[in-house]
């Protein structure tokens, strides 16, 4: 029985879509989806490497009627999960039809588990669920390998429909370069299949080349959308340097290079231990399935492809991008090229009655693994969040926000829903950048940006206009201190008296604190619970509220006040694995004279994260006072080793010091 494609992916695409659309973030998403769909909707520049084909493809969902907009940029994502879904069944089955003495209704099945398994998968149902890049950039990756199986089949002649699918694929590798640069892996397999056919003297390689720069030319939308200044723009890229410097992401390995590319080759063994684990955990046995799968497909282009990809990702989550293993950015391209080799792989089973039984064996474990998570992304709280923030700020008044997430919320209620244009927000991480400045006075917000003040600070070089941020920072707050929110965070306190809010403390108060903070509890629990007063499940919503009441600990904790203690354990039992949390509950441990319930604290974190540097250093200076001075220089030379010139190392590191 051969499998009548078009039939196949139609079935599979209605399926996967209803269940994505199940799921589906009715408003809008944490981390960078607020930006993204911003910068879709205003046709913007989104943060590095941009995102140009991304902002175009939501322009269009923002055509649909249904819901508001960050709904429909949602939406888009489930259209693209379900296209990737089923374009992965109808590539399994095409390869069980041509496998030696394939049997009947063996292509049918590994087509249904490979596109099961990588629409069950957490990482891929959370993509195909909010409004962000990756589901688009799986859609394409599937496509990609189809197209590259297409052009290069298992023996026989090349006609002129494989030449036409080698074009193909040359045209898709260059716009894929307007989404996620993961799927720049399919820029080699091009190489490969372009080489093959030159060798035999195809007549296509004349055109490929052309076909991949026209698609290229979907990077021309970054300067000429940046050069119109649109409130989501994130970047100069009307010029050469500017677009240079974007396209690869130079800000972000500036800000992270302590992360990027790291030389340690334990750390990067580390990182790449925990993806493995977090791809083998959501796969179950299917990973096995999937490494067999791969083995057996060797000896074909499209097993070597799959095998690149498999790698590829795997590198580049350990390597390129370890910031995004915990937020599950990280593994769409893995767990699709194994959940090809295990469609494959249970397809290609002998026995017809082992087959079922395995193709169960395979979906079961991956259905039902991190419902919590699947379940839970349906969520109004990142509405809720930004809309508290929004009503906690006086008429024209000024939002100095720090987080990626809230200043997306933000930004998306602002420039796409039309929510409290009197508010001005400005992103406290930005204010050394001038450009950024220069697009906030462009808005008329100069009541709150004074020419004089700007022309000051960007006739500084650019290397010491961070320097010049604080002082900048300084006369914002000074025009009007109780019209500014001021979102916590750990790195900087408010630069003047402030009282405790959520999500924002207010400046300009007097800085005493509550003895009770039930009250400040209460509200916080009113936006973060749903109907009901139940919290969040998805444990990204739950990080969220997490960090929100420690950053609330931490003042009390500074003022080595007892009321952190409730707030540090709620903390905790939000987020249990929050290392933030769990370091504050060593430093109120050790405070009350328990040095061994401090050190466990510590250590659980350096478990989990074994180069954290305050871990290392909390953990020498319980160990110094405990007396364990040989422990204690460890931790400290590590301390030493992430952080050069750490200041108060040196005494860990003497025996007979205090």
């Amino acid at each position: 029985m051969r499998v009548h494609a078009p039939a196949l992916w139609v079935i599979v695409f209605l399926l996967t879509l209803g269940a994505f659309v199940q799921g589906m973030a009715p408003w809008g998403y944490l981390r960078d989806s607020g930006e993204l769909t911003t910068a879709a909707a205003l046709l913007g520049v989104a943060h590095e490497t941009g995102f140009p084909l991304y902002c175009l493809l939501g322009q269009l969902a923002r055509l649909l009627p249904l819901g508001e907009v960050a709904t429909r940029l949602s939406f888009l994502s489930a259209l693209c999960g379900a296209a990737a879904c089923a374009t992965v069944a109808v590539l399994t089955a095409e390869l069980l039809q041509q496998a030696p003495r394939a049997r009947r209704g063996s292509a049918l099945l590994g087509g249904v588990v490979a596109s099961g398994l990588l629409a069950a998968t957490t990482t891929t149902f959370k993509a195909a669920t909010v409004a962000e890049v990756y589901a688009p950039t799986a859609a394409a990756l599937a496509l990609g390998l189809w197209l590259l199986h297409r052009a290069l089949p298992a023996g026989g002649p090349h006609s002129d429909r494989c030449q036409a699918m080698a074009a193909a694929l040359a045209f898709l590798c260059g716009l894929g370069l307007g989404l996620h640069a993961s799927l720049r892996m399919l820029v080699p397999l091009l190489g490969g299949v372009w080489t093959w056919h030159l060798l035999r003297r195809q007549r296509w390689v004349l055109a490929g080349p052309a076909l991949f720069f026209l698609g290229a030319l979907v990077l021309a939308y970054l300067p000429l959308r940046a050069a119109r200044e649109t409130m989501a723009t994130w970047a100069e890229t009307h010029t050469v340097e500017g677009l240079l410097r974007h396209l690869t992401a130079a800000r972000i390995r500036d800000a992270y290079r302590s992360e990027i590319l790291t030389p340690d080759l334990v750390r990067l063994t580390h990182r790449l231990t925990a993806f493995a684990h977090q791809v083998g955990s959501q796969l179950g046995p299917a990973a096995i399935l999937g490494l067999a799968g791969l083995v057996g497909l060797m000896r074909r282009p499209i097993g070597l492809a799959l095998l690149v990809v498999v790698l590829g990702d795997s590198l580049y989550a350990a390597w390129i991008n370890p910031m995004g293993l915990r937020d599950l950015q990280n593994g769409v391209p893995c767990l699709l090229g194994l959940s090809v080799a295990a469609g494959w792989a249970v397809g290609r089973v002998v026995t017809p009655w082992l087959a079922l039984p395995l193709a169960l064996l395979a979906l079961l474990p991956a259905t039902l693994s991190d419902r919590t998570t699947k379940l839970g992304l349906d969520s109004g709280l990142p509405l809720r969040w930004a809309r508290g923030a929004l009503d906690q700020l006086p008429p024209r008044g000024l939002a100095l926000t720090q987080s990626d997430d809230l200043s997306a919320l933000l930004l998306y209620e602002q420039a796409v829903a039309g929510d409290r244009p009197d508010v001005t927000v400005l992103v406290r991480q930005f204010l050394w950048d001038g450009a950024y400045i220069s697009r906030m006075l462009a808005r008329g917000d100069s009541r709150w940006l004074d020419a004089a003040s700007v022309n000051l600070f960007r006739a500084q070089p650019e290397a010491e206009q961070v320097h010049g941020a604080p002082a900048l920072l300084r006369r914002l707050v000074e025009r009007a201190p109780h019209r500014v929110g001021w979102e916590p965070s750990p790195e900087e306190a408010p630069p003047v008296p402030f009282s405790l809010g959520v999500p924002l403390f207010r400046l300009g108060s007097a800085d005493n604190l509550p003895a009770d903070p039930s009250g400040l509890l209460d509200h916080m629990a009113a936006l973060l619970s749903e109907p009901g007063g139940k919290l969040p499940d998805e444990p990204v919503l739950r990080t969220l509220g997490a960090r929100a009441v420690l950053r609330l600990a931490e003042v009390y904790l500074q003022r080595h006040q007892p009321q952190a203690q409730p707030l540090v354990e709620l903390a905790l039992r939000l987020d249990p694995e929050l290392d933030a949390a769990e370091i504050a509950q060593g430093v109120l441990r050790a405070r009350a004279g328990d040095l061994r319930g401090a050190l466990a604290a510590v250590e659980r974190v350096l478990v989990r994260n074994p180069d954290h540097v305050t871990a290392h250093l909390n953990a020498a200076r319980y160990r110094h006072r405990l007396g364990d001075w040989s422990a204690a220089a460890w931790h400290a030379r590590q301390v030493q080793r992430l952080r050069p010139g750490h200041p108060g190392v040196q005494a860990l590191l003497n025996p007979s010091s205090p």
